[in-house]
């Protein structure tokens, strides 16, 4: 992107409807406006990244998941169902339940959380809080990577990036929702 001079600034025209009639008003856009360049036909856009130099982030930044995805887990091994997991085993996942699909769950819809529980609950039962906390888990993996995502599309950093999406993983502002999937 580039300022385009005043003196080079054209002018635009644009229609407005004024009672019944259209007239045409033309206005000059300010000398610190600034305007894309226009693409050259047949021009290829560059890509938002270099591969080349981003490549040792990316495999840092898919070891940091692997290692936060299996720390997380192995930190939380010992721990059983609470609090809000009790009312969706009991009322929405369990062998007769009392909710349906659609019924808020504290005002907040879960249709997509149920359906994984039941699933859960059909493979494993309740015998291990386990399974339900490697889905839990894994969606803030998922999280964590579509940030890191974003901020590559935003133009941040390889590395910055790789940084901040570790961090995120292991030290996410909601860590409570991390180990505690309601």
């Amino acid at each position: 992107m580039r300022r385009r001079p005043r003196a080079c600034a054209r002018p635009v025209a644009a229609p407005a409807l004024v009672g019944s009639a259209v007239v045409t008003v033309s206005f000059q856009a300010p000398a610190d406006h600034v305007v894309a360049d226009e693409p050259r036909s047949g021009a290829r856009r560059r890509p938002l990244t270099r591969p080349g130099r981003s490549a040792p982030a990316t495999v840092v930044h898919v070891a940091s998941l692997v290692v936060g995805y299996a720390g997380i887990l192995a930190l939380l091994r010992g721990t059983w169902f609470r609090g809000d997991d009790f009312e969706f085993l009991a009322n929405r996942v369990g062998p007769d339940p009392r909710l349906d699909l659609w019924t808020p769950h504290n005002e907040h819809w879960s249709t997509g959380p149920i359906l994984v529980w039941r699933v859960l609950y059909d493979a494993f039962g309740m015998t291990s809080n386990l399974p339900y906390l490697a889905a839990s888990v894994a969606a803030h993996v998922l999280a964590a990577h579509l940030l890191w995502r974003l901020m590559r599309r935003m133009g941040v950093s390889a590395w910055v990036a790789t940084g901040l999406a570790a961090a995120f993983v292991v030290l996410g502002a909601g860590h409570e929702n991390i180990t505690w999937a309601f």
